[in-house]
């Protein structure tokens, strides 16, 4: 009996050295966590996620923000396009800071004599919910000229039904789960750091990285009704984005970034053996997604850019995805950049100017000022030929509306020595723009690749 109330007793002592431990780890991970938010703790937050102000990342350094660029003003330059871009890791980069495919956009419209600032505030690890909150409480401040909105589809629909786990109430519980599951699923280091890149080594372990593949793969079975759910909350976080942009002017368009198990016909065979054992192949359609979102956004009258059949082209000859990691190498993002320089911008096609041919800067000047739902506006002027009216293009996506000759005189433009002043025109918005969906009009110098500053523009016009 001694001996039983011997070792009663030191259960008891061990079991209060425990909870006490247990308390105090609990208390200090609380208190690192609020120092020093980690996504190893649960957070309702995109917070959760965000990077350390001025944390290495690679070669590079993240800004004052936490994002994965270089600092800027609340303020934008005058005379400047400015572009914000909202998503998740994608956006992020597991790329360096140089190859981000908004770090090239923003290079390549430059480039082009668009005098552009895309701004990323991508953050890894949210979802639609978060993009909605971080332009409410961040992005609409910076008064953006267009929203663009990375939506990945491997796990943009996933990330609006993900359940807070039980472990997740205890930081403690949390970071053991982390070292038990996250953690032993990588070959390398999850943060960047001052790592230095390598685009062929892989970051997951394989038996890892084709798990989370097969795992994402259920929102291409057809007829899943738990989808179509998870699909209605996503769709309603992209129209209240939509809203937002409407009410302020703000131009908006949504790229559809494909999983790499859409494009990549190996990987999709592998995951297709893991569900061999309850379904067939002939249950899936892995570009159901893709449609399904494209009509919501379509009758939505929300602009968008779907990147699935460039990628799954591409991918028979190059390879896009950093090995086992799902999201884009170097190759990827750049293929990205050309793609919404194209789709999104127009500068696709060739210059005719012997001056753009040779390479040499384009002598034009010009601003598009304003287009609402009674007409276009704007100015424009050739600094070589400064009395001498220019021709403008006026597009509706790569739809040529018309061409007006820049010849109303304006007497802003002359004091500011615009040659003569007659260099400012104005278009009657056509019917056909006035059918209750956005439209996007770029204005550019008539049979040259030089766009007007500040354009595109979105109008909206209703029916009634």
């Amino acid at each position: 009996m001694g001996k039983l109330k011997t070792v009663l007793r030191g259960l008891r002592q061990t079991f209060i050295i425990l909870l006490i431990t247990f308390v105090l780890a609990e208390v200090a991970f609380r208190v690192y966590n609020y120092i020093h938010p980690s996504f190893i703790f649960y957070d309702s937050s995109y917070n959760r996620f965000r990077g350390k102000p001025h944390a290495p990342d690679f070669d590079f350094h993240l800004n004052s923000k936490g994002f994965k660029d270089v600092e800027f003003n609340l303020k934008k330059d005058e005379g400047t396009y400015r572009v914000v871009g909202l998503g998740d890791s994608f956006a992020f980069g597991i790329v360096p800071y140089e190859y981000n495919y908004l770090t090239l956009l923003e290079a390549n419209l430059n480039q082009s004599g668009k005098k552009t600032e895309v701004i990323n505030m991508g953050i890894a690890g949210v979802g639609p919910k978060d993009y909605l909150a971080l332009l409410v409480n961040e992005g609409l401040e910076l008064k953006p000229d267009l929203v663009l909105v990375s939506f990945f589809i491997g796990n943009d629909f996933l990330q609006e039904k993900e359940e807070r786990k039980l472990y997740s109430y205890s930081y403690v519980a949390s970071f053991i789960n982390y070292l038990l599951t996250v953690h032993k699923g990588y070959e390398g280091q999850v943060l960047h750091a001052n790592m230095v890149y390598d685009d062929n080594a892989p970051t997951f372990t394989d038996a890892t990285f084709v798990g989370i593949e097969s795992d994402r793969s259920e929102i291409y079975r057809k007829q899943n009704k738990a989808f179509e759910s998870d699909f209605a909350v996503a769709m309603d976080y992209l129209t209240q984005i939509k809203q937002n942009c409407d009410e302020r002017h703000i131009a908006l368009v949504v790229m559809l970034i494909p999983d790499e198990v859409q494009v990549n016909q190996t990987l999709q065979a592998r995951v297709m053996q893991i569900k061999a054992f309850n379904s067939s192949a002939d249950d899936f359609d892995f570009t159901l997604p893709n449609r399904m979102l494209g009509e919501k956004l379509k009758a939505q009258g929300i602009p968008f850019i779907d990147l699935l059949n460039e990628f799954a082209h591409a991918t028979s000859h190059t390879t896009l995805y950093k090995p086992m990691d799902t999201h884009w190498n170097i190759a990827g993002n750049r293929l990205a950049a050309e793609l919404i320089e194209r789709d999104v911008f127009h500068l696709q096609p060739p210059a005719t100017d012997s001056a753009a041919a040779d390479g040499e800067p384009l002598p034009y000047e010009g601003f598009h000022d304003d287009t609402d739902c009674q007409a276009i506006r704007g100015w424009v002027w050739d600094t070589l030929h400064p009395n001498d009216p220019v021709k403008v293009e006026l597009y509706e996506g790569n739809t040529l509306i018309a061409t007006v000759t820049a010849n109303r005189f304006r007497k802003d433009l002359f004091d500011a020595h615009k040659g003569n002043g007659a260099h400012a025109f104005e278009y009657a918005v056509p019917a056909q723009l006035k059918d209750g969906k956005p439209h996007m009009i770029r204005l550019q110098v008539a049979g040259t690749k030089s766009i007007l500053t500040n354009s595109p523009k979105q109008v909206f016009c209703s029916t009634k």
